[in-house]
């Protein structure tokens, strides 16, 4: 059953602000850790987190978003009417993972562009 234009929107949209939420706070973290809260005020950190924001959700959160699409639709193919307890788990597990990853890969990429930015 295709997914209606509406719910794929709303997927789209979260994934996105999924990726800015982790580019925020791996970025603010970073800020913290290595260049001092004070660093935050300045216009490098501006131009940093306008950025950063731009290509996290347009870079990670497609990427990601795409890759949640093709989960699903290799997920789909092993559905039953109803679910079993099995396909369930394996879909949560297999969401969460991916979640883990997107979390992973935006603090790495974070990383890597505020090293270059700073350092």
């Amino acid at each position: 059953m295709p997914a209606s234009e509406g719910s794929i929107q709303t997927q789209r949209q979260s994934t996105a602000t999924f990726a800015v939420t982790v580019f925020i706070g791996s970025a603010v973290f970073l800020h913290w850790r290595y260049a001092g809260m004070a660093s935050l005020l300045t216009f490098k950190a501006l131009g940093f987190f306008v950025v950063g924001i731009l290509v996290a959700a347009f870079a990670l959160g497609l990427a990601f978003y795409g890759m949640q699409r093709s989960l699903m639709g290799w997920l789909a193919r092993f559905a039953t009417d109803p679910p079993s307890p099995t396909y369930l788990s394996l879909a949560k597990a297999l969401g969460t993972g991916l979640l883990a990853l997107e979390v992973v890969a935006g603090y790495l990429l974070t990383r890597a562009a505020f090293f270059w930015m700073y350092v």
